[in-house]
C-alpha cells in the first residue's frame, strides 16, 4: 500500500476485548510490526483488528476462540455453557454481563460494539395465517428481571454500522450473517499454522496469474533452483484416514521430476503459507503472528523485501508480530518505499501504552545496539 493511498485501517481505539481494557494507537502505517514482552497483547491486538475489519463476523469469532482454546465444533454444537465460555473469553476478565461492552472504533469512523445480552421468542402470525417465532432483545437487567417466568435465551449483539447481528450461545440457533470464507481479502495466519487444503484454496485464488511468480520467488528464498509448483491430489496416507488430499510439490530447473514440499522443512512450509496468504490481500488486509516463525534469522531481510514489495504491490495493509530481534532489524533494513511502522506495547501503571517507530528510526537504534522489540 503506497504511503499516498488510503489505509484500510489509519488508527485503533479498543477497549474492553479480552486483556485490552483501553488501547489507543493513533496512526498505523502499510506494514506495522507489533512488538513487546511475553503476554503483554500483542496477538490479542491481532485478533482485535481482525474482528473489527470482519465487521464482527459471527465466524471469525469463533475461529479466534477455537484456535486459541482448542475447541471443537461438535462440542460447541452439544454444550451451551462450554460455548458460553468461548464468548465469555473475548470479555475483559471474562465477565458477560449488562453494562461489560467491547467497543473499538477506527480512523474511518466506523464502530464494532460487541454486547451481551438475552432474549426470549414470541410466537406470531402473519397475514397467511403461517405462525413463527420471532426473537425480542432483553436490553436490561432490570428488564430480564421483569420478564422471569418466561423462558429466555443467552446471546451476544454485534453492532457495525448501525446493523446487528444476534449470536446465540445454542449455535443451533445461531444465523449466520455470512460465511468466513466469504470474507473477501482478509488473512490471519497463526505462529505455526500450515494447511494443505487451506493453501491449495488460496492457490486455486491465484493460479494462471502472474501472482504465482511471486509465489515461486519467495520460495526460491531457500531453495534457488525452484522452477514450479502445483498442487496435486494425492491418497491420504494414514491408518486413521482415508480419501484424497491435495498437497504441494515443486520442481527443481535440471533435475527431472516433482518433489513433495512437505519434505523440505519448516521453513519453506512457513513462507509458503505466508505468501500464499499475502497475494490473497489484494486491496485488503493481512494478520500475521510472529512473522518470523520458522524461517532462519539470515533469510528475514530477502524475505521482507518480497514483503515490501507485494504489500506496495497489492495494496495491502500487513499487521505482523514478533517476538525476535533479528526480525526487527530485517524489517528496519529492508522494508522500503512504504510507510511502515514499528509498534512496541508497554505495561504502564496507567494501562497499556503504545510507542511506535518508523523504521528509520528503528534502523539507527539498530545500529547503535539499542533494542526496542
Amino acid at each position: 500500500m503506497a504511503a499516498d493511498l488510503a489505509l484500510y485501517i489509519p488508527s485503533i481505539e479498543i477497549s474492553g476485548f479480552k486483556s485490552l481494557k483501553h488501547l489507543k494507537i493513533d496512526s498505523f502505517g502499510s506494514i506495522n510490526l507489533l512488538t513487546g514482552d511475553n503476554n503483554v497483547g500483542k496477538s490479542t491486538l491481532l485478533e482485535a483488528l481482525f474482528v473489527y475489519v470482519a465487521e464482527g463476523n459471527s465466524d471469525v469469532l469463533f475461529r479466534i476462540a477455537g484456535e486459541r482454546m482448542n475447541c471443537f465444533e461438535s462440542r460447541l454444537e452439544e454444550d451451551d455453557e462450554y460455548t458460553k465460555k468461548i464468548f465469555a473469553s473475548f470479555f475483559t476478565d471474562w465477565k458477560l454481563a449488562y453494562g461489560n461492552n467491547i467497543l473499538i472504533t477506527s480512523g474511518t469512523n466506523k464502530s464494532l460494539q460487541i454486547e451481551f445480552a438475552n432474549y426470549y421468542e414470541v410466537e406470531v402470525q402473519n397475514e397467511g395465517g403461517d405462525t413463527y417465532f420471532r426473537r425480542q432483545l432483553i436490553r436490561t437487567e432490570q428488564e430480564l428481571n421483569d420478564l422471569s417466568d418466561i423462558e429466555k435465551y443467552e446471546a451476544i449483539i454485534v453492532k457495525y454500522e448501525g446493523e446487528e447481528q444476534l449470536v446465540p450461545f445454542n449455535r443451533a440457533r445461531m444465523k449466520l450473517r455470512r460465511r468466513q470464507s466469504d470474507i473477501k481479502n482478509i488473512q490471519f495466519i497463526r505462529t505455526s499454522s500450515y494447511s494443505e487444503e487451506v493453501n491449495a484454496r488460496l492457490w486455486d485464488n491465484i493460479a494462471l496469474t502472474d501472482l504465482e511468480a511471486e509465489v515461486i520467488n519467495a520460495l526460491r528464498i531457500i531453495e534457488p533452483d525452484i522452477k514450479g509448483i502445483a498442487f496435486l491430489e494425492e491418497p491420504v496416507r494414514s491408518s486413521s484416514l482415508s480419501g484424497r488430499r491435495r498437497a504441494a510439490y515443486i520442481t527443481y530447473c535440471g533435475k527431472e521430476g516433482r518433489f513433495p514440499l512437505s519434505v523440505m522443512g519448516d521453513g519453506m512450509n512457513r513462507i509458503l503459507s505466508l505468501i500464499l496468504g499475502l497475494v490473497n490481500c489484494k486491496d485488503g488486509v493481512c494478520f500475521i503472528d510472529e512473522i518470523e516463525n520458522g524461517v532462519y534469522y539470515r533469510r528475514q531481510s530477502a524475505l521482507w523485501k518480497i514483503i515490501s514489495h507485494l504489500v506496495g504491490k497489492l495494496h495491502i495493509q500487513l499487521f505482523a508480530t514478533t517476538h525476535s530481534n533479528d526480525c526487527v532489524k530485517s524489517f528496519a533494513e529492508s522494508v522500503t518505499g512504504i510507510t511502515a511502522k514499528l509498534i512496541r506495547l508497554e505495561k504502564r501503571e496507567k494501562g497499556l501504552k503504545a510507542v511506535d517507530y518508523t523504521a528509520e528510526e528503528v534502523s539507527i537504534a539498530a545500529n547503535n545496539d539499542i533494542e526496542v522489540r
